[in-house]
């Protein structure tokens, strides 16, 4: 089979052939692998910006069929349609016993690589596809577990709440989706013109601006301050820029990977003065399952 592998040295993508792993622990199963997607931290590791050691198998979500399980599993079958969750943890480390497997201090299992023909991956990390979500759809499960996570975080978010997204790629173009499903119609999206075209064709009457005609409408109108920004771009002048456009007492959720690099400057006096909260949010196994139902419920949206 092939897989896409990171060489250290060159911190360049490669296809390399090898067997088809093989299952070694009665609780595993064997998936043929229909789709996986990409994410930042592949984008900073091409532009050399990561640490090519750690994302030596390129690992993120994937969607596909059981192929193979081992003898101790029950509830799945082979033919059944699943994607696999995040990192489930070590199980008994600090955070990992207080409900934070995200957190883990082992970090993530390196050996597991969703860019490959098959994966062998352990049961207690893939979840079953509905029978209406189609394994392309339910690769948006991983993101939509952070978004569902952030919400919990950043609540309550009541309808009426004045919000913006900064970014209108996948993740900023999911926020605008989710939260028009959930009855929120105030509701900004900041990106340049060719992004949100795209969101356009949805329909949900939000308003569509880029940063420059933001900035300048926020010298003339109190309703371009915002109770809730959602970052989405990873871009630290963003960040910046956006907290000037909180509201008294409004929350920065940065739910984008930046460059290890990256910086942005914060008045604390500001964030003091105002009471603003900025926090980040991180994919978490206990909001998968929700996400998937989700993806159900918002059909074809």
């Amino acid at each position: 089979m092939q897989s896409l592998t990171v060489i250290p040295e060159t911190k360049k993508f490669e296809l390399v052939d090898g067997p088809v792993p093989k299952i070694t622990r009665p609780d595993q199963v064997l998936i043929k692998v229909a789709y996986a997607g990409f994410y930042e931290s592949g984008l900073h590791l091409l532009e050399g910006n990561a640490d090519s050691e750690r994302l030596f198998h390129f690992r993120h979500e994937l969607s596909g069929t059981i192929m193979d399980i081992g003898n101790e599993v029950k509830h799945f079958k082979k033919g059944d349609r699943v994607t696999v969750g995040p990192n489930a943890g070590c199980g008994s480390c600090l955070f990992c016993r207080s409900g934070r497997p995200y957190s883990c201090l082992l970090g993530s299992d390196s050996t597991i690589g969703t860019w490959a023909s098959f994966v062998v991956v352990p049961v207690t990390r893939i979840y079953k596809v509905p029978d209406n979500v189609t394994l392309q759809q339910v690769l948006l499960t991983k993101p939509l577990s952070q978004l569902i996570n952030a919400l919990q975080i950043a609540g309550p978010i009541t309808v009426g709440m004045k919000i913006l997204i900064t970014g209108a790629g996948i993740l900023g173009s999911l926020w605008a989706q989710v939260l028009y499903h959930q009855g929120h119609r105030q509701v900004t999206v900041i990106d340049n013109h060719n992004k949100l075209d795209s969101l356009k064709r949805n329909n949900t009457g939000f308003t569509l601006t880029t940063r420059d005609e933001l900035k300048k409408r926020e010298k003339t109108s109190s309703s371009y301050y915002f109770d809730l920004v959602v970052e989405t771009s990873g871009d630290p002048s963003v960040m910046e820029q956006v907290m000037s456009h909180l509201q008294k007492g409004g929350k920065l959720c940065c739910c984008q990977m930046a460059s290890p690099n990256a910086e942005f400057s914060v008045y604390p006096f500001e964030v003091f003065m105002r009471e603003l909260k900025i926090f980040s949010v991180n994919e978490n196994c206990f909001s998968f399952q929700a996400g998937i139902r989700l993806i159900e419920a918002m059909g074809n949206r």
